[in-house]
C-alpha cells in the first residue's frame, strides 16, 4: 500500500476541489448556452477524466436520454472520459454539437434534438386529418 504524507494528501485534496470547481462552473455555463465545442476539441486538464455522458447532460436541454442519444448516434460508449476519446470521436461529437450541423444529420446542432413526433405533441402525418 503506497503510504502518502500528510502535506500530499492535502495537496490531491486540494487539486480534487479544484477540479470540481471548475467542473461545477462549466457546467453552470454549458446550461446557460456556451459552446461546448472548444472543450471536445481541446479539452482542459481538469476535464480529460470526465465523462462524456456527463458533460452532455450539462448541455442546456439534454438530459440522460438525449446524452445516450448523441453517444449512440458518435459510437462512444457512456464509459468513455472526454480524455479518452479518440480524434474521430471528438471530430464526430463537435460536429455533432455544432450549431453548423443540419439537423437532419442526426446532428443536433447546439445540442438540440429535433422533436420527434411521438414526444413533440404534434400528430405525425399519418394521423392528419385532410
Amino acid at each position: 500500500m503506497i503510504s502518502r504524507t500528510h502535506d500530499q494528501r492535502l495537496a490531491a485534496l486540494a487539486r480534487a476541489n479544484a477540479i470540481r470547481y471548475r467542473r461545477a462552473e462549466l457546467k453552470r455555463d454549458l446550461k446557460a448556452g456556451a459552446d461546448p465545442v472548444p472543450y471536445i476539441d481541446d479539452p482542459p486538464d481538469w476535464l480529460l477524466t470526465m465523462k462524456v455522458q456527463k458533460f452532455l447532460t450539462a448541455l442546456h436541454r439534454t438530459g440522460p436520454l438525449r446524452a445516450e442519444a448523441i453517444l449512440r448516434s458518435c459510437n462512444i460508449s457512456e464509459a468513455k472520459t472526454v480524455g479518452g476519446m479518440t480524434a474521430r470521436q471528438r471530430n464526430v461529437l463537435a460536429y455533432v454539437l455544432s450549431p453548423q450541423a443540419p439537423a437532419g444529420d442526426g446532428a443536433l446542432g447546439l445540442g438540440y434534438l429535433p422533436p420527434s413526433p411521438a414526444h413533440s405533441g404534434a400528430p405525425d402525418a399519418s394521423e392528419r386529418h385532410p
